[in-house]
């Protein structure tokens, strides 16, 4: 049976083998408090830039339509000229229709 000097000493052996456990562990607590900050701060930072980018691609998007929809707008000009100067020629010409 354990007496208590038994208890005591193994009491003083434990808390000898546990105390630096007890740093290692704040040690590494205040690591991760300290990583937790960086990688909010680049959360941050990165929702920022991709926002950016985001806005960025919109604008892309809006002025490539707008391009689109002048090239539609001329392309539907220039066939109708030339459309009208078919017809013309064909008139002119006095060509009978396609059947």
């Amino acid at each position: 049976m354990l007496t208590k000097q038994d208890l005591e000493a193994f009491d003083k052996l434990l808390d000898k083998k546990i105390d630096p456990l007890k740093e290692k562990i704040l040690d590494l607590e205040d690591d991760l408090k300290d990583h937790k900050s960086d990688i909010t701060s680049s959360v941050l930072r990165l929702r920022v830039e991709v926002r950016e980018e985001f806005d960025k691609m919109k604008r892309r998007v809006r002025e490539f339509r707008e391009a689109f929809d002048e090239f539609a707008k001329h392309f539907d000009r220039t066939l109708q000229e030339t459309r009208k100067e078919v017809d013309r020629i064909k008139n002119h010409i006095k060509l009978p229709p396609i059947s």
